[in-house]
């Protein structure tokens, strides 16, 4: 088990689903997979290259939550919002992987961010 006093910060997960829109037609829509959940955060690191005529900076972090069945099939389709409630492209980390820790001990979350999309 993941101690509490670890799980200092709060993040929201979301996972892209299509939703029908008022003229009836699918359109990609996020929808809360996991809201305001008690997360630890590390920074893993972070790289800078320069690619197709531009600077790509990537932050890669690491959230653990505790356990829970709900948070199994997170994979990099889904993303990882931080702080929770946030809504600015800074706040926005998208999941490389997500895998249990130990035996439902909790669940590790890696995730990146790139800060140059807005």
């Amino acid at each position: 088990m993941i101690a509490a006093g670890r799980l200092d910060r709060r993040i929201d997960l979301e996972r892209n689903v299509m939703a029908e829109d008022a003229a009836g037609e699918l359109t990609p829509t996020w929808s809360k997979v996991a809201a305001n959940l008690p997360a630890s955060y590390s920074p893993i690191a972070g790289t800078k290259r320069f690619q197709a005529s531009q600077w790509i900076a990537r932050q890669q972090v690491e959230f653990r939550v505790r356990y829970q069945t709900a948070l199994l099939d997170l994979n990099p389709l889904d993303r990882v919002i931080y702080p929770a409630g946030g809504s600015s492209p800074d706040e926005i980390f998208e999941i490389i992987e997500a895998s249990e820790i130990g035996r439902r001990e909790g669940i590790k979350i890696v995730a990146a961010r790139r800060p140059d999309i807005k």
